[in-house]
């Protein structure tokens, strides 16, 4: 860090700092860190004619977890999902038609005593429905 103390054209002085170096420390760097485990899938469908994104999240740890389903076409959350079941929503895309994308999922569950949120996410291919 470097601090420096300048003058503007008022005669007044004023402080700067400039931070030179960033240092990031994990609290026990050689492990990986918790994760809540989640086998997530999506794919795109086609229901009377029009485009869905169903995404489904299998809770495979051995509590409830919450999860978050999110798509560019909506977004839905579960609380207490128990272990084994699974969290699931078609998304509507209101088009004949919807291009490959991604669905995001969001889990958070208690890891060693502690709350963590595991973002995962699944691919989805493009379909036409026509």
């Amino acid at each position: 860090m470097r601090a420096t103390i300048q003058a503007n054209g008022n005669g007044d002085t004023y402080s700067a700092v400039a931070i030179t170096d960033w240092r990031v420390f994990a609290d026990d760097p050689g492990t990986n860190p918790a994760t809540v485990p989640v086998t997530v899938t999506a794919q795109s469908r086609c229901i009377a004619g029009k485009a869905y994104v169903a995404v489904q999240g299998r809770n495979d740890h051995g509590a409830p977890v919450t999860i978050e389903l999110e798509t560019a076409y909506g977004e839905r959350s579960f609380a207490n999902v128990a272990p084994g079941a699974n969290a699931y929503q078609s998304f509507a895309t209101r088009a004949v038609s919807v291009a490959a994308g991604t669905a995001t999922v969001r889990a958070t569950g208690t890891v060693a005593g502690k709350e963590v949120t595991t973002v995962y996410t699944a691919e989805y291919p493009g379909v036409a429905c026509a």
